[in-house]
């Protein structure tokens, strides 16, 4: 098991994510400032890394090697918390001798950064380089992220989706986790499918309390 210390509970998602992915293998549990006296009592000794956060920068400390990351040097364009899931991949990549295709991206839409950027006019080179740059993602990896947000974009042509919802029901889903996507899928085993659950969903939604005439005027692509 490997036990993350931090020292303030901001970022505790985004610490756990890229700790995972580095450490497949082995349970991963994150403890700050805020986790309960008696949990803290039991993991503390268990501590493996430890991270230290300033408003100048941080501090990971691994076993007995310290690493140092001054903020107000870099290039903190895209913000602390990025520039911190930098500096917390460089370490853990140093000390693992591993690289990960995605990069420090975690989370479930590694293309919504391709995406945001195609919108914008950015050619492929620019967000290619971004991605490698910024995120360390693989050259490979980055020109399928790219791939697939255009993908993306031609299918939401024909999608309502800035004036309505999208439900998705049968949905693909994988139930494990793996070096980017640190949430698991489930299976969802509740009564009625299709359009029966579609109006229980739309009733909760509207406030209707039940499922009632849809006249709401509102789209939805299923």
């Amino acid at each position: 098991m490997k036990v993350v210390k931090l020292s303030h509970p901001n970022y505790e998602y985004d610490v756990h994510s890229l700790v995972k992915a580095f450490y497949a293998e082995d349970q991963v549990t994150v403890i700050t400032p805020e986790t309960k006296p008696e949990k803290l009592a039991e993991l503390e000794p268990q501590v493996s890394l430890e991270i230290e956060l300033a408003e100048t920068g941080a501090k990971i400390r691994v076993g007995e090697e310290d690493f140092l990351w001054n903020a107000e040097t870099a290039n903190l364009a895209d913000g602390y918390k990025n520039g911190l899931k930098r500096f917390l991949y460089r370490t853990l990549s140093k000390v693992t001798g591993q690289e990960l295709p995605w990069g420090n991206l975690t989370g479930i839409r590694p293309t919504k950064i391709a995406y945001g950027m195609l919108d914008e006019g950015r050619s492929d080179a620019e967000i290619l380089d971004f991605m490698e740059q910024s995120h360390y993602v693989s050259e490979e990896k980055a020109l399928l992220g790219i791939d697939i947000a255009k993908r993306e974009r031609d299918l939401l042509k024909e999608i309502h989706y800035e004036g309505g919802y999208s439900l998705y029901i049968g949905i693909p889903f994988c139930p494990t986790s793996d070096q980017r996507d640190g949430l698991c899928g489930g299976e969802f085993s509740g009564q009625g499918t299709g359009y029966g659950l579609y109006r229980r969903w739309y009733a909760y939604h509207a406030g209707t309390g039940a499922a009632g005439p849809l006249d709401h005027g509102i789209k939805v692509q299923v």
